[in-house]
């Protein structure tokens, strides 16, 4: 008897009954961002390590500030493509652009965040930040309830906890640009930061027990870290003595992208959680700014055979295990494989999909 296994070339991918639990790799994901100049910027896509660049908007108006989807098939993004400041939502590959806030009046929204649980986008408009609904439904003003008449959120993004149930967001209530979260419906306004600096751009980070934000340090705005229960246990991440702004987290939380000036140029970089090991990943010319980490573009996969542990008698090819990937994003091949020695008829290696939908016969997922 002989044992089917899934095998990556870089670890083991389990199998549990009835479905493929993938390995996730930062390999897999991918950073947007925006580039240009105010009047022509476009969204770019980048491979972590700064290959694979390409321009997704690729049109004569300001698109910029995007923001991916909780699975990362979509992208909502500001552009001003239909005479005024709207967001609009587009597929991971620049098509099917939809103006999500363009029925409704909100002047100049900008710094969209997508909810976790996929329903809801966060943004800037007017001094205060809003929520609607993904198809353009259910417009609120959340700081408005608040009422204060300061400004909130302005060039300052906002973004969700990983639950969805609260929003971080800048405001300038008590005099200068401090850190505050709220609940999703603009409740409970809570206060993070007090400083006699400004302190703004959070982003929350995946696990939902630290943010980071940019804080202005004499000419130069640095990167810090808190922890969410400890809101004193506060870290600077980095010493550049130049401008570090719109930091994102990656998907597992182990690295922070952002945008900086740190090499003269404004462009995008990845470092460590801790701020070591800083990477220029686009360094092309030409202003880049607010970028947004992917999450893991890893298949979803359901498989109907085999499952945990199952054996097959020596014989048995590809042909008689049934699987279908629901969807893969992740840019380069991914193939199934029956472990080794099998007999040849039950070989699959020539079993593999680009992209796109694929059923087929396969039993585990491997990356070449």
């Amino acid at each position: 008897m002989r044992r089917i296994v899934a095998t990556l070339c870089v670890g083991i991918l389990g199998l549990a009954s009835g479905a493929v639990s993938a390995v996730t790799l930062l390999d897999d994901t991918r950073i947007l961002f925006d580039r240009g100049s105010l009047g022509s910027r476009e969204i770019y896509v980048t491979n972590i390590d700064g290959t694979n660049e390409t321009n997704l908007t690729n049109n004569a108006v300001d698109d910029f500030s995007p923001s991916w989807s909780p699975d990362g098939s979509q992208i909502v993004f500001f552009s001003n493509r239909d005479g005024g400041d709207d967001l609009f939502i587009m597929d991971a590959d620049g098509l099917n652009p939809i103006n999500v806030t363009g029925p409704v009046t909100v002047a100049a929204d900008a710094d969209p965040s997508w909810s976790p649980d996929g329903t809801r986008i966060a943004f800037v408009a007017a001094f205060d930040v809003w929520v609607i609904n993904v198809d353009g439904t259910g417009l609120v003003n959340l700081t408005t309830l608040t009422d204060n008449g300061a400004g909130d959120g302005l060039g300052t993004n906002s973004a969700w906890s990983p639950d969805s149930a609260r929003i971080v967001f800048g405001s300038q209530r008590d005099g200068d640009w401090e850190i505050y979260t709220m609940n999703a419906d603009g409740s409970d306004v809570v206060q993070l930061t007090d400083n006699d600096v400004d302190d703004f751009m959070p982003a929350w980070s995946p696990d939902g027990l630290r943010i980071v934000w940019s804080s202005v340090a004499g000419t130069a705005t640095e990167l810090w870290v808190m922890d969410v229960n400890d809101p004193d246990g506060l870290t600077q991440r980095t010493t550049t003595g130049k401008g570090n702004y719109a930091p994102d987290w990656s998907p597992d939380g182990t690295r922070i992208c952002v945008s900086s000036n740190r090499d003269g140029d404004w462009d995008i970089f990845t470092m460590n959680a801790d701020g070591t090991a800083p990477q220029n990943i686009a360094s092309a010319a030409g202003n880049d700014s607010g970028p947004a980490w992917s999450p893991f573009l890893v298949p979803m996969v359901t498989v109907t055979a085999p499952i945990a542990g199952q054996e097959f008698p020596p014989g048995t090819t590809a042909a008689d295990l049934t699987t279908a990937a629901l969807r893969h994003a992740a840019p380069g091949h991914w193939h199934w494989q029956l472990d080794a020695p099998f007999p040849d008829s039950g070989a699959a290696g020539g079993n593999h999909v680009d992209s796109g939908v694929l059923t087929d016969t396969i039993t585990g997922l491997g990356r070449v």
